[in-house]
């Protein structure tokens, strides 16, 4: 039914009219089971929880390589190299439980700054996440030393720390949300 535009009528009938599509749409079986889901929070089987595993690779004194019992995460080289928090998949049963861990291993380097060996500097809490860890520095495109400013040849042998994190997902979320993430300018590029 085509009513003529502009007319008093069609106006006064647009509410009626709408009503009754509105009530023909409703009563059509589809109809109710979204009426359902839309308003119902949708009920699921709860997934497993979500777990957020964080490694921190840091550079240390080169003298703990004679004394690896003194070797600690606050004492970063001079020249120093770190990656801060990165994401890494754990070996079990690390990465489905909430614990916070260190390993110290001594990284020989070839000429290009690449790692050429690994092995631990004293065995750690937990020995799978010292043998990850040389592991990890090992993998190709993991690990490079070749942003430090060469003045020297990078052959030789780093002292590595690494801290371990494992944590649900929802306790980085709130933790993420609480310390944001400093803003830090570069320069343009040239």
């Amino acid at each position: 039914m085509a009513l003529p535009r502009g007319s008093a009528y069609a106006a006064a009938m647009r509410p009626t009219l709408l009503l009754l599509a509105a009530a023909v749409l409703a009563a059509h079986p589809a109809a109710a089971s979204f009426q359902r889901s839309a308003q119902a929070p949708a009920r699921t089987a709860p997934a497993a929880e979500e777990w957020v595993n964080l490694v921190t690779i840091q550079r240390l004194r080169d003298e703990f390589a004679d004394r690896p019992g003194e070797a600690n995460l606050g004492a970063a080289h001079e020249r120093g190299w770190t990656l801060f928090s990165r994401p890494v998949a754990f070996p079990e049963p690390h990465n489905r439980r909430a614990f916070v861990g260190e390993s110290y291993v001594l990284l020989d380097l070839d000429d290009a700054g690449l790692a050429a060996g690994c092995r631990p500097l004293r065995p750690g809490a937990a020995p799978r996440l010292d043998a990850f860890a040389c592991a990890l520095l090992m993998r190709p495109g993991y690990f490079s030393a070749t942003f430090v400013p060469q003045r020297e040849s990078l052959a030789g042998r780093w002292v590595m720390g690494f801290r371990w994190e494992s944590l649900p997902a929802a306790a980085q979320r709130a933790r993420e949300a609480r310390t944001p993430l400093p803003q830090i300018s570069a320069p343009p590029p040239r």
